[in-house]
């Protein structure tokens, strides 16, 4: 990371002239930051952006221009934390890596087989594409709307909705296929989860809510630990249920399909209680994000104004990925929703007072 002082804004963006020590910065092989620092009112504030050229024409030595969007705070720095951790995990088992999805290529939706010496990121891909494979093999049997639960607690988890490419595609295929369906899924995000993140996390925890909620998913929140320990699975109501859980499983993904009344009544039980009694609930997708932002202890209003100062200027110059594993349509998705959802923020919820 290197740290300069910004030169002079230009329109909304800090400008950092050509310099010997930039110039070397920006030709970086691996991820490089540059951090323009500027007194504003009084207060020194950062503003971050990749350090390499944008565009295909872009060299060393033009000047950067870091837009004003792009101040470090707990939503940037998430961003970056996540792109980087998961970046370098997959770049780094890159070889192994391919080798196993190949494997998954060729024998789709199999139960995952223990992958020695990869990192944890890289075992959560794996189990996380053998889980997206497994349910979208049964797609078709799952009727328009299903209703999903899911294990993601914590921002680090719930990040890969953000930023694994595999996962952006696989909710455009199951999103709800009649114009006005909506579906729903459930988290359990228990208190204890939210008192031990850092606000950088738990903006990741929000955001993956609202990329939910941007593919007409109506989420549910309940903080009830008691259902922590539950497999994630997708439900077509009276039909069947696949199971498909990779997240806190030890490394090796739970895959299995059930038409089993009593599995398909208890797997009712769990989304019925959880949708009648989620922390978050309310009527309009708006309004139970900005109920999301309160139970996890986030600023609705700021979210709202960070996400449409991100939407307006995009995430590529600030997180570009190098790993062709890695997006960013995922996180654009999620801005774009929670700058629309919350630009006037209703108030009006139906959650039970905890």
């Amino acid at each position: 990371m290197l740290t300069l002082p910004a030169a002079s804004f230009l329109g909304d963006s800090l400008r950092l002239d050509s310099r010997p020590e930039l110039d070397a910065w920006r030709t970086m092989p691996m991820r490089a930051l540059v951090v323009a620092n500027r007194t504003v009112d009084g207060a020194v504030r950062q503003f971050v952006t990749d350090a390499r050229p944008s565009g295909v024409r872009g060299t060393a030595s033009d000047p950067v221009d870091i837009p004003a969007a792009y101040e470090l705070d707990d939503l940037t720095y998430g961003i970056l934390w996540a792109m980087s951790g998961f970046e370098a995990a997959l770049l780094g088992d890159d070889q192994a890596l391919h080798t196993s999805l190949a494997s998954l290529t060729a024998s789709p939706g199999s139960p995952l087989a223990s992958d020695h010496g990869l990192t944890e990121v890289s075992t959560m891909l794996i189990g996380s594409e053998t889980a997206a494979r497994y349910i979208l093999g049964h797609r078709d049997h799952l009727g328009d709307a299903p209703v999903f639960w899911t294990r993601e607690q914590r921002g680090e988890e719930a990040a890969t909705w953000l930023f694994f490419r595999h996962k952006y595609r696989y909710l455009e295929r199951m999103a709800p296929r009649r114009p006005g369906s909506t579906s729903g899924r459930g988290f359990c995000v228990p208190e204890t989860a939210v008192a031990s993140s850092p606000a950088y996390e738990r903006v990741l925890m929000f955001l993956a809510i609202a990329l939910m909620e941007s593919f007409s998913i109506r989420t549910w929140v309940t903080d009830d630990g008691g259902f922590a320990h539950t497999d994630g699975f997708v439900l077509s109501h009276g039909r069947r249920a696949v199971i498909a859980s990779w997240v806190r499983t030890e490394g090796a993904s739970h895959l299995a399909v059930t038409a089993r009344p009593g599995a398909l009544r208890t797997f009712a039980d769990v989304t019925g209680h959880v949708s009648h009694h989620s922390a978050t609930a309310a009527e309009q997708a708006g309004q139970r994000l900005a109920a999301t932002a309160e139970y996890l202890g986030l600023d609705a209003a700021w979210l709202g104004r960070r996400c449409a100062q991100l939407s307006a200027v995009g995430t590529e110059r600030l997180a570009r990925p190098r790993s062709r594993l890695l997006g960013l349509e995922g996180l654009e998705a999620a801005c774009r929703f929670v700058a629309e959802q919350l630009v006037i923020i209703p108030r009006t919820r139906t959650a039970p007072t905890r």
